[in-house]
């Protein structure tokens, strides 16, 4: 008799264990972060390509003023790669380095694109982040990595 309250007992445990790491997968599945692009110049963009935490994302006819629809990633910083093709010309957002740069990885996080003067009647592109919709604002700095 003991022996198989003993072996009930092993079972409740085995799933116990089962049930709390489907759990924990779940919960780390849901650990997604949605990234939307904004036309924040005042010109309209015939083509945006963004390469965005390892993801590769074209765009086209985005209008001054207006979003694209939000992507799914598992992280990015609050910039990242953006070629544009506008009426004029082509600008580019070109990252150097993001150490130091917080990492984030859940959360809404919405990337102003801004064509910028340069040098020599050169633009560039600003992109800038912000994340607006998130539990934690981000997850680890990229020096931990």
């Amino acid at each position: 008799m003991q022996h198989l309250s003993s072996l009930h007992f092993t079972r409740l445990v085995i799933l116990l264990l089962f049930c709390i790491s489907m759990l924990v997968c779940n919960a780390q599945s849901k650990q997604k972060l949605q990234v939307t692009f904004k036309n924040n110049s005042g010109e309209d963009f015939k083509n945006l390509k963004v390469y965005i935490g390892n993801n590769l994302f074209y765009f086209f006819n985005l209008k001054k003023g207006e979003s694209t629809n939000s992507v799914t990633v598992k992280y990015s910083y609050s910039y990242c790669y953006a070629k544009v093709i506008t009426a004029k010309d082509t600008v580019i957002c070109q990252p150097q380095d993001f150490t130091g740069e917080q990492l984030y990885t859940q959360g809404s996080l919405v990337i102003a694109l801004n064509i910028q003067p340069g040098y020599n009647g050169t633009r560039y592109l600003h992109c800038n982040g912000q994340l607006i919709d998130s539990p934690k604002k981000y997850m680890y700095s990229s020096w931990h990595n």
